[in-house]
């Protein structure tokens, strides 16, 4: 049972620690979008903009945390697998519930975007982390 709990708990600290970051993102980019809003993106820029920063994050990230947080293999390939989607389906539904009220949504606020952010950053971690 105690090995079940640290399993979960190192899972839930990856996750956590990845939608902290994204949010952080988001608010960092939605400040830069209100002062330029007539400037339209490529969505290719604009996904490889979020790429950079998703590996940059993942990178500072391991100036904090320098460890894996999942300790088995088999579940950082999981993490990296599941934990994504998981998010991008998280950041689809921010985007939704934005748009319903009237608001301005981000490309991060997709799922494309939240994913592939996400994955970057969830990559990082795993080909650098001790």
């Amino acid at each position: 049972m105690e090995i079940f709990v640290e399993l979960i708990v190192q899972i839930l600290i990856e996750f956590i620690g990845q939608i902290v970051f994204e949010f952080l993102i988001e608010f960092g980019v939605r400040g830069f979008v209100r002062r330029r809003p007539q400037r339209k993106w490529n969505p290719v820029v604009t996904f490889i903009g979020y790429a950079l920063l998703a590996a940059a994050g993942g990178w500072l990230s391991l100036l904090v945390f320098p460890e894996h947080f999942i300790k088995e293999a088999p579940l950082r390939t999981a993490n990296l697998i599941f934990t994504p989607v998981f998010l991008g389906l998280l950041m689809s539904l921010r985007g939704k519930l934005l748009i319903k009220r009237g608001r301005f949504a981000l490309r991060l606020d997709s799922f494309v975007f939240g994913y592939g952010f996400a994955v970057t950053f969830a990559l990082v971690r795993l080909w650098f982390s001790k």
